[in-house]
């Protein structure tokens, strides 16, 4: 479970992937799309990170999971109720043109990732 992405091993894959699986059931996405955001993996090994093999993760699925814990913790820097910034990834924003931060990283893939995380890291220096 995902309580405190502080506490997650940025240089361990294995605890990377399991604290993704965790954020991701926490912010209601899809198993479908949960894989497409991970880098395009199939459902088994999201549901049994274990299953990977060492080197398998590959830096492109690893940036995009570090990048979705930091979004994590920049919501959870921005809202103070936990319910709050769990349901921002799903509702409209207007600097999206009224997409919502999980429409824009599912159609845009790493490039939608980096430009939600971004956004909020902007945000949070304000």
């Amino acid at each position: 479970m995902v309580n405190d992405v502080a506490d997650v091993e940025f240089d361990d894959p294995d605890a990377i992937g399991r604290a993704v699986v965790g954020l991701l059931g926490r912010w209601n996405v899809s198993s479908a799309d949960a894989c497409i955001l991970m880098g395009e993996i199939a459902d088994t090994t999201r549901s049994d990170w274990s299953h990977l093999e060492e080197g398998e993760v590959g830096n492109n699925r690893l940036a995009r999971m570090r990048f979705l814990l930091e979004i994590h913790r920049a919501l959870r820097a921005i809202f103070a109720d936990a319910g709050r910034a769990e349901r921002w990834i799903n509702a409209p924003n207007a600097a999206f043109d009224g997409r919502t931060a999980l429409e824009v990283m599912l159609a845009d893939g790493l490039a939608g990732i980096t430009r939600v995380r971004s956004y909020l890291e902007a945000e949070r220096a304000a």
